[in-house]
């Protein structure tokens, strides 16, 4: 593609953009619509033709004829129209230099050193915070998850609390000190017992001698 097709490209994008249509698809709009007219016309000339001379005229000598002034007509209205729209693209439908599109606006302020210093400053101080931001939530979720942990546990520690209530409760113990107490008492007899078996077993391996 030619560097001038590129150039007229890029013009008609930047026209598009700024008028919402290209000077070419307006100018095609007009010649469309003044081409149908211009045939409407002649269909309605050919029509009037036929009912009023069908005389003296045959139809195809009407249709000849009218073929002929709508040739002659088209080929004047397309050498006017090319100077049209010669006209409206320079004069009209053109942009002057000095005009920008908003979006290239911002391009006419260019900035100072000092500027994209203090532009680049302020970028790390934001990446500083974001990396800051990560680190705690990524605390939050370290003690999220050893919540839900501890709650698993608390829901694991009550479920067994309730089964031991219930085999208290079932063995006729109310109070868990009552079992613990009971439990107590249960070791000691045990203890005595065992201590007086040991006893009696030394005794009567070691009987008493009288003299």
């Amino acid at each position: 593609m030619a560097e001038a097709d590129l150039e007229n490209m890029k013009m008609e994008e930047y026209a598009a953009q700024f008028f919402g249509f290209t000077p070419k698809s307006f100018c095609n709009g007009v010649f469309n619509a003044m081409n149908d007219y211009i045939i409407e016309c002649m269909k309605a000339v050919e029509t009037y033709l036929t009912e009023k001379c069908s005389d003296s005229l045959s139809e195809d000598q009407i249709e000849t004829g009218t073929n002929l002034i709508l040739h002659q007509y088209m080929d004047t209205f397309n050498r006017t129209f090319e100077r049209f729209e010669s006209y409206v693209s320079k004069n009209i439908l053109s942009i002057p230099p000095y005009i920008l599109l908003n979006e290239d606006t911002p391009q006419m302020n260019q900035y100072t050193q000092q500027e994209e210093s203090l532009l680049d400053a302020e970028i790390d101080d934001l990446k500083m915070k974001v990396w800051a931001l990560k680190g705690a939530n990524a605390k939050l979720r370290n003690c999220l998850s050893e919540m839900e942990q501890s709650s698993k546990d608390v829901d694991l520690a009550t479920a067994r609390l309730a089964a031991l209530q219930d085999l208290m409760s079932k063995s006729g113990v109310s109070h868990p000190h009552e079992s613990l107490q009971l439990t107590y008492e249960n070791i000691e007899k045990g203890k005595k017992l065992i201590e007086k078996l040991v006893q009696e077993s030394e005794e009567m391996a070691n009987p008493r001698t009288f003299t």
